[in-house]
């Protein structure tokens, strides 16, 4: 509970107090639950390797507010909030510099309406390691159909590439079995 009080010098020498109280218990509760939550997002988003943020694209100025998980702020030594978003995220250099259309284009696509947009390009982390990463920007849309927050997340990708080049390349590769209907067609 929340108590608050004042007192009110009166003309005639007595002094008149005012009292209010607001019942904080259930304010105090959904702040609790609201930071466990975002606790919980960043142990799922750190579990499963994703960088994650979101801004406010609403506000209709030239820059906004973007969030950024621990995961972000490790990687790429940034501060939980960056102002003037996306343009402050490019100017620090961690999209290489011929992936920076693709990413503002993804961000004004989203910020246009465009449920989804995904692309892949270089990031270069706070030591120098240039890595390929998978990027998603996500409307999140209010009840009412009005654009609400916009969720980002990117993932490390090369991993996933070098199997796929290896897959590749082993399909390309005749089978055992032709090599052996080839030995097989030269005895006869």
């Amino acid at each position: 509970m929340y108590l608050q009080g004042i007192v009110v010098p009166q003309t005639d020498g007595t002094k008149l107090a005012y009292v209010s109280y607001t019942y904080i218990t259930k304010e105090r509760l959904t702040a609790q639950q609201l930071r466990a939550s975002e606790r919980a997002l960043d142990a799922a988003t750190e579990q499963a390797g994703l960088w994650y943020w979101n801004y406010d694209p609403s506000n209709n100025r030239a820059y906004n507010r973007a969030y950024f998980n621990p995961r972000c702020t490790r990687d790429f030594d940034l501060s939980t909030i960056l102002e003037n978003y996306p343009q402050a995220w490019l100017d620090k250099g961690f999209i290489l510099p011929e992936y920076c259309d693709l990413y503002f284009d993804a961000a004004e696509r989203t910020k246009a309406g465009e449920p989804q947009v995904i692309f892949e390009a270089q990031v270069e982390f706070k030591d120098g390691v240039i890595r390929g990463a998978e990027f998603r920007f996500t409307n999140l849309f209010e009840e009412d159909g009005t654009q609400g927050i916009i969720i980002c997340t990117g993932r490390l990708i090369d991993y996933e590439k070098l199997l796929i080049a290896k897959y590749e390349l082993e399909r390309q590769k005749p089978s055992l079995w032709d090599k052996t209907l080839l030995v097989h067609a030269v005895s006869i």
